[in-house]
C-alpha cells in the first residue's frame, strides 16, 4: 500500500508562541503526563486498531506531554547501529512503518527507535502537525537514543530518517536544536511547503480527504514553523535525499528540486539526491532521475542508511540472521 504524506542552532527549549496551534485536535486530546505513562506502560491499541505495546516513554521537553517511544533490535547483544524514524502524515509510529518494513531494516543490521509524536497512537498530548510541538517531540526521542540508555542500540551510530511529511519535523528539530549526536539524515519524498503539503496553489486540497486540518494557506504564523525548505538548509549533517520516479503523493518532482536547492545554499556539508554525485548542481526539474517505482520503499532506505551509516562512522552495518516473517509484538 502506498502511504500518503509518510508525509541559527540553539541550546535551549524555544516557548510556544501563538503561531503554535493551541488545539488542532484531530487526535487525542491531551491527558495528564501519568497517565499516558501508565498507559504507555500497560500497552493497547494505537490509532487505527493496531496493537502496540511501547518499548519505553519519553516527556516532550515543550508540551510536556508523555511520549510512547517503540524499540526493535536485531537478535543479539548489539549494540546495533540504529534509525530514528520520524511518522509521515498524522500517522503513529506503527502506521509509519509497517512488519514487513521493519522486518527489512532488522534483517540489515538495523536496531529501530520508531515513536507516536504528540497527539498520535499511544502518546499523550495534542496534535501539531510537525511544528514546534512535535520537532521538540522528535528531540527528546533523538537524545534517548543517543544517551546509550537503551538496550542493544549503539549511542555512537544513530541515524534519522523522517517518511513524507515528517521532513518537516525532522528539518525543523535539526536547524533548532542541532544534530544531537546524528550521524546523517534521510529524507524520504517529503513535501518542501505549504504548496506541497496542503495543496495551497495547486488546487490539490488534501486537508480534507485525509481528515488534516491545515492552517489557511495565508496564516503565515502557522506555516512558518511547519514547511521544510525554511529548515532545510541549517541541517547540520549528511543530507540524503530518496525520490521515486513517481512520488507517492506529489503530481510532480518539483518538491524534491526545492528541497535539493536549499539545501544546497545552505549549510548543510553533504547533499545527494538518490544515487547522483554529491553537491550535484540542479537548475532545472528535468535534471531530477527518479528511482523506480517498481522496488520497496524500505529496500531503497535501507540501502542508503547503510551507505551513510558506514561512511559517517567506518564501521560496517553486519546483517542479520532472521526469518522472512515480519516481527511480532
Amino acid at each position: 500500500m502506498v502511504f500518503w504524506l509518510l508525509m541559527a542552532l540553539a541550546c535551549s527549549t524555544p516557548e510556544l508562541d501563538e503561531g503554535a496551534p493551541a488545539a488542532v485536535g484531530v487526535a487525542r486530546a491531551a491527558e495528564p503526563p501519568a497517565r499516558a505513562e501508565r498507559r504507555a506502560r500497560k500497552g493497547g491499541k494505537a490509532r487505527g486498531g493496531r496493537a502496540a505495546n511501547p518499548t519505553t516513554t519519553v516527556e516532550n521537553p515543550l508540551s510536556k506531554a508523555t511520549l510512547a517511544v517503540y524499540v526493535e533490535t536485531p537478535p543479539g547483544a548489539g549494540p546495533f547501529p540504529a534509525l530514528v524514524v520520524v511518522p509521515g502524515g498524522i500517522q503513529s509510529g506503527q502506521e509509519t512503518l509497517r512488519p514487513p518494513d521493519r522486518l527489512r531494516f532488522l534483517k540489515a543490521g538495523f536496531a529501530l527507535v520508531i515513536y507516536d509524536p504528540d497527539g498520535r497512537g499511544q502518546s499523550g498530548g495534542t496534535e501539531d502537525l510537525g511544528g514546534r510541538v512535535h520537532q521538540a517531540a522528535l528531540k527528546a526521542v533523538v537524545d534517548l537514543a543517543t544517551s546509550g540508555k537503551l538496550a542493544g542500540v549503539d549511542p555512537a551510530r544513530v541515524g534519522l530518517l523522517s517518511m513524507s511529511y515528517g521532513v518537516t519535523a525532522a528539518t525543523g528539530m535539526l536547524a533548532t536544536y542541532g544534530a544531537r549526536g546524528l550521524k546523517f539524515y534521510i529524507d524520504w519524498e517529503g513535501p518542501a511547503d505549504r504548496t506541497y503539503s496542503a495543496g495551497c496553489g495547486r488546487d490539490l486540497d488534501y486537508g480534507p480527504a485525509h481528515n488534516i486540518p491545515w492552517g489557511d494557506c495565508d496564516d503565515d504564523k502557522f506555516w512558518n514553523q511547519r514547511e521544510a525548505v525554511r529548515f532545510i538548509g541549517k541541517v547540520p549533517i549528511p543530507y540524503q535525499r530518496v525520490q521515486r520516479a513517481k512520488d507517492h503523493a506529489q503530481p510532480d518532482l518539483s518538491h524534491a528540486l526545492e528541497l535539493v536547492e536549499a539545501a544546497e545554499k545552505g549549510k548543510v556539508p553533504w547533499v545527494r539526491l538518490n544515487d547522483d554525485p554529491p553537491g550535484k548542481p540542479y537548475t532545472s526539474l528535468a535534471q531530477i532521475r527518479g528511482l523506480p517505482n517498481t522496488e520497496e520503499v524500505s529496500a531503497y532506505n535501507v540501502k542508503y542508511a547503510r551507505e551513510l551509516m558506514e561512511q559517517t562512522t567506518g564501521q560496517p552495518v553486519e546483517p542479520a540472521e532472521l526469518p522472512d516473517r515480519p516481527p511480532r509484538r
